[in-house]
């Protein structure tokens, strides 16, 4: 993946079970992917990175997390519960999600 400044990207990662990946813009955390092994849903290790994203996100000073979301996978029921993600817009065959951590 090339990023025009790599610099500003995180990468958090659990050996074999998930991670998540994201860059910093001036106003919010650009999630682009979050995976947790299939092997290893249920368990608590999405809610886990995420609580560990959220409290990166906040030490950046920062208080909204955006993401992607097909609109055909279950993973809008995992953001909405987990984050309290809500529904911005639609691009092609994605929800446009924000996260609000000042909430």
């Amino acid at each position: 993946i090339y990023f025009h400044n790599p610099e500003r990207c995180r990468l958090s990662l659990v050996p074999g079970v998930g991670f998540w990946f994201g860059t910093v813009s001036k106003k919010h955390f650009r999630l682009i992917e979050f995976a947790v092994h299939k092997n290893h849903q249920g368990e608590g290790y999405g809610r886990a990175l995420f609580e560990e994203l959220c409290q990166y996100v906040s030490g950046l000073g920062l208080n909204k997390i955006t993401l992607r979301t097909s609109m055909y996978e279950s993973a809008i029921n995992f953001w909405e519960r987990i984050g309290g993600a809500k529904v911005v817009g639609v691009k092609k065959d994605d929800y446009e999600l924000e996260i609000d951590l000042g909430a």
